[in-house]
C-alpha cells in the first residue's frame, strides 16, 4: 500500500506494528534510538535519554535541542492476523531536526457548503463565501496554536498561489499537488486589510457551469483546492492547503412544464394528422384571409399562432414553485418548427397529387418541400414562423 494508515492491509487479514529498536553508532557507542520514544497509537517523540535510556513516560518525556541530529531506528512489522505469524519486517531511520524540511510540512483545512442548487437562467455566479468566523475559528486558531503567529503575521508571511484575484487550483493536498483544471475563480476578499479585520475566500461559480457539473448523474458535490505558500519567514508550514467543498442539500436541474390542453381553442386543434376539428390537440390547422372575399382584408398568407390559445397567450403550467427563473410570468416564448418526420421521411401527397418530402431548415423557423425523387437541395421554403405568425410563400 501507499499509506499504511489506509486499511489496505487490514482488509487482507494483515496489520502494522512499530518498534524502536537497538541503534548505536560512532566509538563511544552512542545510542540513537534512546533519543526517541513510541506510544500506543503509533506516534514517534523526539527526547533526552535518561541514564542512556528511551524514557518510559511518553507524556512527560523532555525534548531539547541537544537530540538534534540522532537517527533513531523503527522496525516495520507486517503481522498475519490469522496465524500471528510476521510476513515481512522494514526499517525506517529518523532524522531529529529543529527546523521543517522545506517543502515537506503542511496544513489543510476544508469548508463544506451545503447552500441548495437549482438552474438559472441568468449569467450569474454562484458565490460559496466563508465567514470571517470560519478563517479565524479554524484557520488562523490552529496556525497559532501551532506556531504562534498572528492574523497579521499569516497574511504577511503567505501568499495565495496564483493571486488574490484568480487562485490557482490544485489536484490534491500533498507536497507534489499540481494546478488542476480550474472550477470557477475562488479569490480573496482585499477590502479588509487592516489589523481588526479578517480576508476571506470566495468561490464564484457561473451557474452554467454548476449546471452541467451538477445535472450530470452521480455529480453531487463538488471541490477546489487553493493552496497558500509561505514566502517569508520560516516556520512549522510551508504550505496552507484549503478546500472548499460544495454539497447542496437538494439539486434541482429538471424545471419541467407544460402547455395545458385547457390553455388551447379546441376548435382549432387536432389529433395527429386528423382532419376533424377538436379530435385532439397534437396539431393546428392554420386559418388565411380568403382572397378577394372581404374587401377590408389585405389578402395575406399568414396566421398568428397565437390565436389557437385562449386569451392569445401561450401559458406554462406546472413548473415546480423552487424553479422561480422558470414561471410562467418570467418566461419569454419563442416558437420554433418540431421536425415533423426527422430521417423517416414519409410522402404528402398536395392537391395536385405530386408527394413531396417535408423538413425544416437548420433555424427550425422554415418549413420546406421537395418533390420525391429529386434531392434535397432543391426544397423550396413553405411556410416561416415570424414572431408568432406563420407566414406562407
Amino acid at each position: 500500500d501507499v499509506n499504511a494508515a489506509d486499511g489496505l492491509v487490514e482488509d487482507y487479514g494483515f496489520k502494522y506494528s512499530y518498534q524502536l529498536v537497538g541503534y548505536h553508532v560512532g566509538t563511544n557507542q552512542t545510542s540513537e534510538s534512546a533519543h526517541a520514544v513510541i506510544n500506543d497509537e503509533n506516534i514517534l517523540k523526539p527526547c533526552m535519554p535518561v541514564n542512556g535510556q528511551q524514557p518510559a513516560d511518553f507524556n512527560n518525556v523532555q525534548q531539547n535541542p541537544a537530540s538534534n541530529g540522532r537517527e533513531p531506528l523503527v522496525r516495520v512489522l507486517l503481522t498475519d492476523t490469522v496465524s500471528n505469524e510476521i510476513a515481512a519486517v522494514g526499517y525506517i531511520k529518523f532524522h531529529i531536526t529543529d527546523k521543517p524540511v522545506k517543502d515537506e510540512v503542511i496544513d489543510t483545512f476544508e469548508f463544506i457548503f451545503d447552500d441548495v442548487y437549482t438552474v438559472d437562467c441568468s449569467t450569474n455566479n454562484k458565490t460559496n463565501k466563508l465567514t470571517w468566523h470560519q478563517v479565524e475559528e479554524e484557520i488562523l486558531a490552529e496556525l497559532y496554536e501551532q506556531e504562534g503567529i498572528s492574523k497579521q503575521e499569516f497574511h504577511n508571511e503567505f501568499t495565495l498561489d496564483g493571486g488574490t484575484t484568480d487562485a490557482t487550483q490544485y489536484n490534491n493536498t500533498t507536497v507534489k499537488a499540481t494546478p488542476t483544471t480550474k472550477y470557477g475563480v475562488v479569490s480573496q476578499t482585499t477590502a479588509d486589510p487592516g489589523h481588526e479585520e479578517t480576508e476571506v475566500l470566495v468561490w464564484n461559480w457561473q451557474n452554467n457551469d454548476a449546471y452541467h457539473w451538477f445535472n450530470t448523474a452521480g455529480n453531487t458535490s463538488k471541490s477546489v483546492i487553493v493552496r497558500y505558500t509561505r514566502t517569508l519567514s520560516s516556520g512549522v508550514h510551508e504550505y496552507v492547503y484549503v478546500t472548499l467543498t460544495w454539497t447542496p442539500s437538494q439539486i434541482n436541474t429538471k424545471p419541467a412544464g407544460e402547455i395545458s390542453n385547457n390553455d388551447k381553442i379546441s376548435n382549432y386543434w387536432y389529433d395527429k394528422n386528423s382532419g376533424v376539428p377538436g379530435s385532439g390537440f397534437s396539431d393546428i390547422h392554420a386559418n388565411v384571409e380568403t382572397v378577394g372575399e372581404d374587401a377590408a382584408a389585405n389578402d395575406e398568407f399568414k396566421s398568428d399562432i397565437l390565436s389557437t390559445f385562449v386569451g392569445n397567450d401561450v401559458t406554462v403550467t406546472g413548473v415546480d414553485p423552487v424553479y422561480t427563473a422558470f414561471q410562467d410570468v418570467n418566461l419569454t416564448k419563442e416558437f420554433f418548427f418540431v421536425d415533423p418526420q426527422g430521417t423517416d421521411l414519409t410522402p404528402v401527397t398536395g392537391n395536385s397529387g405530386t408527394e413531396y418530402n417535408i423538413i425544416v431548415d437548420a433555424t427550425g423557423k422554415t418549413l420546406q418541400a421537395y418533390r420525391v425523387g429529386d434531392p434535397v437541395w432543391t426544397a423550396q421554403d413553405v411556410v416561416t414562423i415570424n414572431g408568432t405568425y406563420l407566414e406562407y410563400y
